[in-house]
């Protein structure tokens, strides 16, 4: 079963199972279980660290029991924490990885500027005080720079012991007034895979 998945990152630790901790692959694997009536192991298109969001996370898992995939979608949101919800479903082959069918990944961050911050998006946005202003042609000049295949050695977590560091980004883009809000920017970024934290430090 192959499902897109939407969560609120601020109570867990990040999407994969770690000894001890709320994770959002923990809550899948339950509730997949819950419906199965056997252990399943969700596999995903990507991880994400702790407190991040997700509106169209990838994944998918083995069934031995044949339940359609509407039917899949209404019972594990029934059975989930209200913080993560199944937005589609659909079958899909068993041993489906969908890590392996990526193409791309995007990581959006907000910014808000002002004096007060809106409490609505104290979870969402980075707060920036007022007098704080942004160089959006140097941010965009800097952007530019990273756009295509590189090594991002320096822009990883100092525990991310991977040897290969190479990755592509394909856009960094900067949006001003998003979703129409004067004191709100974007910053997206796509690319085909990321190392641990890079987004954030990039």
């Amino acid at each position: 079963m192959c499902l897109i998945v939407a969560y609120d990152g601020s109570d867990f630790a990040g999407y994969q199972v770690q000894p001890g901790e709320r994770t959002v692959q923990r809550e899948l694997e339950r509730a997949a279980a819950s419906m199965t009536g056997h252990p399943v192991r969700v596999r995903a298109s990507g991880r994400t660290d702790a407190g991040v969001h997700a509106l169209g996370q990838v994944v998918a898992f083995d069934s031995a029991r044949d339940i359609h995939a509407h039917g899949f979608m209404l019972g594990l949101n029934r059975v989930l924490p209200p913080d993560i919800r199944i937005q589609r479903a659909a079958r899909c082959a068993a041993g489906y990885t969908p890590r392996h069918e990526s193409l791309a990944k995007t990581y959006r961050y907000l910014i808000q500027l002002g004096e007060a911050q809106n409490p609505l998006l104290r979870l969402r946005a980075y707060h920036l005080a007022r007098w704080a202003t942004l160089d959006l042609a140097a941010m965009r000049a800097a952007a530019a720079h990273m756009i295509g295949t590189h090594d991002f050695r320096a822009f990883r977590q100092a525990d991310d012991a991977r040897e290969n560091s190479v990755r592509t980004l394909h856009a960094i883009e900067i949006t001003e007034q998003f979703t129409g809000d004067p004191t709100l920017f974007a910053i997206e970024v796509r690319g085909t895979a990321f190392m641990k934290n890079m987004v954030r430090i990039l």
